[in-house]
């Protein structure tokens, strides 16, 4: 699916307008790009593990990684310099802080 994105006329939400506000029932003709904090409950990973919902730009440790990359890690590690240092985009199962989604995708 493809949506058109607002590209003028930007106006903040008041007070009154973000208590009352749905997803589900937002006007027709107007988009809303928010910043949420998206809880992922365990019991839908199972039917999302091939493809989490939402991507995320983090560094990633050596608890990240499975068993089989920590072995090739320890054979190449003298030839791998910056491997940890980068921030990579991931699709993960974790809860995301401070996500700016378009609302049309969390429908």
């Amino acid at each position: 699916m493809t949506y058109d994105l607002a590209t003028d006329s930007y106006e903040w939400l008041t007070e009154e307008e973000l208590l009352s506000f749905d997803i589900y029932n937002s006007a027709p003709g107007v988009s809303y790009i928010l910043e949420v904090d998206l809880h992922y409950p365990s019991n839908i990973h199972h039917d999302h593990n091939d493809l989490p919902m939402a991507v995320e730009k983090r560094h990633l440790g050596l608890e990240d990684l499975s068993k089989q990359q920590k072995e090739q890690y320890k054979c190449m590690q003298g030839k791998l310099k910056h491997t940890f240092s980068q921030q990579r985009l991931c699709l993960t199962l974790y809860d995301k802080k401070k996500l700016v989604v378009y609302v049309k995708n969390l429908r």
